[in-house]
C-alpha cells in the first residue's frame, strides 16, 4: 500500500419528517492519486424489521429527504468548482456550444444569478446540530428551500463533497482557456456492519441456519425477494464475525458471545471493530480502483507517461494482490471480491489495449526516426557527393579539358558524381525491395 492520508470531513444531516440522520464523510487520499470518499452512518434502530432495514438503510442513497443540511464552506467550494463552466451543456445545439455575444452574455447572467442564490441562501442563519458531541452549524442546500422538484437524495451530497475535495487536491489543468481538473470517478458499494440484532446467535452455524436468507436479501439489496440466492462463501475463517461480499455490497455480520452487553456501544471495542471493517473495505476498494483506473487509461491514454504507468499496474496486478497483505485471509478476500466485482476479468483486456497503444507509439516513433534518418542520409550523401566531385572528378576534368572554366568543370563534376551515386542508390533500393517481397 502506498503512503496515504486520512481525514474526516464536515458532517451533513439528512432530515425526513422528524428524523435527522447525521452522516460522517471520510476521505482517504493515496500518494498515487487515488482517493476514496465514504459516508459513514453509525446509529441504532429499535423494532426495525428486515424489509425496512434494506429499504431505508441499505438503500439509503435511493431515499428522498425533506431537507439536507451541509456546511456552508462545502457548498462554496462546490460552487467555485462548477460555476465557471456551468450551463454550457444547456446552451448548446447537438453538443456544440452557441457562439456570439448574446450567448456569452446569457451564460454570464445565469451564472451570476446562481451565485446570488448561493450567497443569499448561505447568508441566512444556519441551524445548529449536536453531532458526535460537537456543535455544527449547517445550512440547507442553496436553492432547495421551498422547492419540491429538486433531487433531494445523497447523490447531491456526493456531488458536493467530490467537487469540494477536487477543488482542494486536484491540480488545475489549463486547456483552451478553461480551468479544468482531470478527474475519473467510480461509484463503490455500501459496506454494512451488523453489530447487534434480535436473536443474534453466538456461532456461525446458527447464524447461517437462522439468518442465511435474510443476509442473502441484504446482499442483493432487495427487500422483497421470496427465494434469495444462496449465500456466497464466508471470507472470514474465525468465529467472531462473518464476511460476505458481492458486486453490490460488503456485509459484516457479527456474532454475539455470551455475556456481551445488549448495547454494543457500551463495548469499548465496537468502534475499533467498525474502523477495522472500514479499513478492509477501503483496502479492497483501493485495489479495485487502481486496476479500474489502469484499464480506463489503457483504453484511452492521454500521454505516454500515463500509458506506461497503466501498463505497469496491469502487468503487476496479480503479484501486487498476492503481496497485498501478509495475512492470507485478506489476500484471498481481495482476490474473491475482485472476481465477484468483475474487475479481475478486465486485466487481460486492459493489458492488450496497453500493448496495442505502446506498439502504435513505437511504430510512430520508428516511422519518425526513419524519416529523420532518410533526411540525414540525403544531406550527408549530398555532402559526400560534393566532396567526391571536388577532390576526384574536378581535377581529372581540369587536366583533360584545360580550356573549360572552373565553374563549368565544377558543375560537370558534381552532376557526373551525382548521377553515378543516384544510379547506385536506385540499384540498391530495387534490390532491397525485391528481396523483401
Amino acid at each position: 500500500m502506498p503512503p496515504h492520508l486520512r481525514a474526516a470531513l464536515p458532517p451533513f444531516v439528512l432530515e425526513q419528517d422528524d428524523v435527522a440522520l447525521p452522516i460522517y464523510p471520510w476521505i482517504k487520499l493515496y500518494s498515487d492519486g487515488i482517493a476514496t470518499l465514504s459516508f459513514q452512518v453509525d446509529t441504532t434502530w429499535d423494532n426495525l424489521d428486515e424489509c425496512d432495514f434494506i429499504q431505508d438503510v441499505v438503500n439509503l442513497f435511493q431515499q428522498y429527504f425533506d431537507r439536507i443540511w451541509v456546511q456552508a464552506e462545502i457548498q462554496r467550494l462546490d460552487a467555485e468548482q462548477i460555476l465557471p463552466e456551468a450551463y454550457e451543456a444547456e446552451t448548446s445545439l447537438g453538443g456544440q456550444p452557441f457562439a456570439g455575444r448574446r450567448s456569452k452574455r446569457l451564460l454570464k447572467d445565469m451564472r451570476r444569478k446562481s451565485r446570488l442564490v448561493l450567497e443569499e441562501s448561505l447568508r441566512k442563519g444556519g441551524q445548529s446540530f449536536d453531532i458526535g458531541g460537537e456543535s455544527w452549524t449547517l445550512h440547507q442546500i442553496a436553492g432547495s428551500d421551498g422547492q419540491d422538484d429538486w433531487e433531494s437524495t445523497m447523490d447531491i451530497c456526493r456531488s458536493l463533497y467530490v467537487n469540494a475535495v477536487a477543488s482542494l487536491i486536484a491540480t488545475p489543468h489549463k486547456s483552451a482557456g478553461q480551468n479544468l481538473r482531470r478527474i475519473q470517478l467510480w461509484q463503490g458499494r455500501p459496506s454494512i456492519s451488523l453489530i447487534r440484532f434480535a436473536e443474534q446467535p453466538a456461532t456461525k452455524s446458527e447464524l447461517f441456519e437462522s439468518f442465511g436468507q435474510s443476509m442473502s436479501r441484504i446482499l442483493a439489496r432487495a427487500p422483497s425477494l421470496p427465494k434469495p440466492p444462496p449465500l456466497p462463501i464466508d471470507l472470514r475463517p474465525f468465529e467472531d464475525y462473518s464476511f460476505h461480499g458481492n458486486r453490490s455490497l460488503l456485509l459484516w455480520t457479527w456474532l454475539r458471545p455470551p455475556g456481551s452487553p445488549d448495547n454494543a456501544w457500551k463495548n469499548d471495542l465496537t468502534r475499533a471493530h467498525l474502523f477495522e471493517n472500514q479499513a478492509r473495505a477501503e483496502h479492497f476498494e483501493y485495489h479495485n480502483l487502481r486496476i479500474a483506473r489502469a484499464c480506463s487509461t489503457a483504453a484511452s491514454p492521454s500521454n505516454d507517461e500515463h500509458l506506461v504507468s497503466a501498463y505497469k499496474v496491469l502487468a503487476s496486478a496479480e503479484s501486487t494482490l498476492h503481496h497485498s497483505s501478509q495475512a492470507g485471509e485478506i489476500t484471498d478476500a481481495i482476490e474473491y471480491l475482485l472476481e465477484a466485482a468483475g474487475t479481475s476479468r478486465l486485466i487481460a483486456a486492459g493489458k492488450e489495449q496497453a500493448r496495442w497503444h505502446l506498439d502504435e507509439r513505437r511504430y510512430r516513433a520508428d516511422k519518425n526516426r526513419s524519416r529523420v534518418d532518410r533526411w540525414l542520409t540525403a544531406v550527408f550523401g549530398l555532402v559526400g557527393t560534393t566532396g567526391l566531385a571536388n577532390l576526384v572528378v574536378q581535377p581529372f576534368l581540369s587536366d583533360t579539358y584545360p580550356d573549360l572554366s572552373d565553374a563549368v568543370t565544377g558543375l560537370c563534376s558534381f552532376l557526373l558524381v551525382f548521377a553515378v551515386v543516384g544510379l547506385l542508390a536506385v540499384f540498391i533500393w530495387v534490390i532491397n525491395k525485391f528481396s523483401w517481397n
